[in-house]
């Protein structure tokens, strides 16, 4: 999970779970502690990743919180799932070349509705890679 809240210059801070921080200008860093490696996993050291910016919205005191996709890995999931009930209001993007699968589905069911979250902003991915009857 990456949280991206005000800052008055853009930098990046990972914690790790052994006590060390990381502080460093810009995002560069973020490929190397936030990305999923090759078989889709997390950085299993990471305990937090924080990015600082300067835009006028996030001094409003808005916080966005970037998640890992769902039906990837366990671990993923369950902090995707504990991290949706902190929120004010989700957006969930979607593939278009495959829009609303089962499970995004169950997610929205039990993930979300079940769970008294109703607030959901729909955005839909790849859209222009299909063609524009598709589109519709």
């Amino acid at each position: 999970a990456i949280l991206v809240r005000y800052g008055a210059t853009l930098a990046t801070r990972i914690r790790l779970h052994n006590g060390t921080e990381i502080e460093d200008t810009g995002t560069e860093i973020l490929k190397q502690f936030a990305i999923l490696d090759d078989r889709r996993r997390m950085r299993e050291d990471v305990a937090s990743v924080e990015v600082f910016c300067p835009h006028p919205f996030l001094q409003t005191g808005v916080e966005l919180l970037d998640l890992p996709g769902t039906d990837d890995q366990v671990a993923q999931d369950a902090l995707v799932k504990d991290q949706l009930l902190t929120a004010d209001l989700i957006v969930q993007v979607l593939d278009g070349r495959k829009l609303m699968t089962l499970g995004e589905r169950e997610h929205l069911r039990d993930w979300l509705l079940d769970r008294g979250i109703e607030t959901v902003v729909f955005v839909v991915n790849f859209l222009n890679l299909l063609e524009p009857e598709e589109q519709k």
